[in-house]
């Protein structure tokens, strides 16, 4: 066993996971900014119906599909810029639908 102080950033991170849970997402774009296949989307600790009975999973997916369609093609080639908008983007649809923040992973790779 390894004991780490209370004020370890692994500890809050975990606090912060147990408490709001995490998305992961990982899509591939293309040399022109267009997506390439669909995205992969995995979160736990979320639950499955938010606000309204609205599926999370939805409220994931759309977040990502109307965040990446409003980006400029330029701005898509900028996988920093990709990453950021979209992990922004879903943690206020999150947030909107279930009021709590999770913690957002956004990969993105050229296609």
């Amino acid at each position: 066993d390894i004991l780490v102080s209370e004020n370890d950033a692994a500890v809050r991170e975990r606090v912060k996971l147990a408490f709001a849970g995490v998305v992961s997402i990982a899509l591939a774009v293309g040399k022109q900014g267009d997506l390439v296949g669909d995205p992969d989307i995995v979160f736990a600790g979320l639950p499955k119906l938010g606000k309204n009975n609205v599926d999370m999973g939805d409220v994931v997916d759309d977040a990502v599909f109307k965040t990446f369609d409003t980006l400029p093609r330029a701005r898509r080639r900028d996988f920093d810029s990709v990453a950021t908008a979209i992990e922004r983007a879903v943690r206020g649809a999150v947030y909107t639908s279930w009021g709590k923040k999770p913690l957002v992973h956004v990969l993105v790779v050229g296609g």
